[in-house]
């Protein structure tokens, strides 16, 4: 197996990339969920996604499928979450 030179920077990019992705498709299954009276996803679940990454993908998500919206928890997670990526990759955007 050949080895792949994969550098901080593009790590960072294929697991936020991931998470947002996860997390896009965890709020669309929710409120599919919802619409259809199945169990739902636990919040926990939906907000630890935000917070490992997926804040942007929850933000997004909250608004195309208008689902989490009235949720104060949801939206001060979600932006608290992308500030610390922010601030945790500062040297990596530089």
């Amino acid at each position: 197996m050949p080895d792949i030179p994969l550098s901080l920077s593009d790590a960072w990019l294929i697991w936020l990339s991931l998470a947002n992705f996860i997390t896009m498709m965890l709020y669309g299954i929710d409120k599919w969920k919802a619409r259809n009276n199945r169990e739902r996803v636990p919040e926990r679940i939906l907000l630890m996604w935000a917070a490992l990454g997926g804040g942007v993908g929850a933000l997004i998500a909250m608004g195309f499928f208008r689902h989490k919206i009235r949720k104060p928890s949801f939206w001060v997670t979600n932006f608290a979450g992308i500030c610390a990526l922010a601030y945790a990759m500062r040297d990596l955007l530089n």
